[in-house]
């Protein structure tokens, strides 16, 4: 199945999910989870005003699809920014999107794969899924490279995201063994080297 590059991104944000970092913003993780959006804003919007990183992150997400605020994509730009600036992956990825897509930005594909390079070094699964699809679809720098494609699909699959699995059979009928092989390979050295996935229970289904 192909799946178009708009199409993509947007799967690839709408699988975003959020842990909460510390107990003083549970509630708004918890009023998100029941998708109470206007609830989850007012308790996140103070937190985010501090610098928390993952509040900054999921406001920034619930701007961009006007969960519960107004869509704006200038504040949902910021505030991901904000979050991607202190090394938040979840920000990393969205800011990643919104450069490959042109969301309230220029399109910048190089800048965007940039960001969603460093989210899926942390091992988001989501982001994981994202770089694998942007090597696959040969945009953002990323020039048709299967083996690339192939790796961080698998690492997603891997990691969760059961999409990611169902792409695997058709990237490889385009691959020889050898590059099947060398895709495997390296995403055995990914999987070893990334952070451990958060436990489902710590994550919004």
């Amino acid at each position: 199945m192909r799946i178009g590059r708009n199409l993509f991104f947007a799967l690839a944000i709408s699988l975003v999910t959020i842990v909460p970092a510390r107990a003083d913003w549970q509630a708004a993780q918890r009023a998100y989870d029941k998708d109470d959006y206007r609830t989850a804003a007012a308790e996140l919007k103070p937190l985010a005003e501090k610098g928390n990183a993952d509040a900054e992150a999921l406001l920034g997400l619930m701007y961009e699809f006007g969960r519960g605020v107004p869509r704006d994509t200038a504040k949902a730009l910021a505030l991901s920014k904000a979050a991607a600036d202190q090394g938040n992956a979840r920000g990393e990825l969205q800011v990643g999107t919104m450069y490959m897509n042109g969301w309230g930005v220029p399109t910048d594909r190089e800048v965007g794969l940039g960001y969603l390079k460093l989210a899926a070094h942390q091992g988001l699964p989501e982001a994981c899924f994202t770089l694998g699809m942007a090597y696959l679809s040969g945009i953002g720098g990323a020039p048709g490279d299967v083996v690339k494609a192939d790796t961080w699909l698998r690492v997603a699959a891997a990691r969760g995201v059961s999409f990611a699995a169902g792409q695997l059979p058709q990237v490889e009928g385009r691959m020889t063994p050898d590059q099947i092989a060398e895709a495997k390979s390296l995403a055995e050295e990914w999987e070893a080297d990334l952070p451990p996935v958060p436990r489902p229970a710590e994550r919004k289904q």
